[in-house]
């Protein structure tokens, strides 16, 4: 596969991927957890968007937001840099390497592995709703 090639693709169903957004961001206040793994299935498998523009448009999507909490938060006080900052580089330095490895396994592995965390996420919520304790 090659890094630099560009990807020709059109988006379809817009009015879909926006109310599957909405439905994200109501996810995601509700549970405290990013909308990405709602949003970029979507826009993979139903708006017709490459899986590697669906993640970095998810990972912006995410940015603007976190920025947006990060600045009432910190406006209240409760931002802790000994915690946070080792986090922010950990995030940094993972996108860094998680985007170098995609150029090397390639779309369909990457499909493969965001299915498997979305079982594995969706099997772990369902035990503990049921009250069977994991990890």
């Amino acid at each position: 596969m090659e890094a630099n090639r560009k990807v020709v693709y059109h988006v379809q169903r817009v009015p879909f991927g926006m109310g599957v957004s909405y439905g994200a961001g109501v996810v995601s206040g509700l549970l405290g957890v990013g909308g990405g793994f709602i949003k970029v299935p979507a826009m993979t498998l139903v708006m017709g968007v490459p899986i590697k523009v669906a993640a970095a448009t998810s990972n912006f999507m995410i940015g603007v937001t976190a920025v947006s909490s990060f600045l009432v938060y910190l406006g209240r006080g409760e931002v802790h840099p000994a915690a946070t900052t080792p986090l922010i580089l950990g995030t940094i330095v993972g996108g860094l390497v998680g985007t170098r490895l995609h150029v090397h396994i390639g779309d369909r592995r990457v499909q493969l592995i965001l299915a498997a965390i979305l079982v594995f996420a969706t099997l772990q919520i369902l035990l503990r709703t049921l009250g069977v304790g994991v990890g």
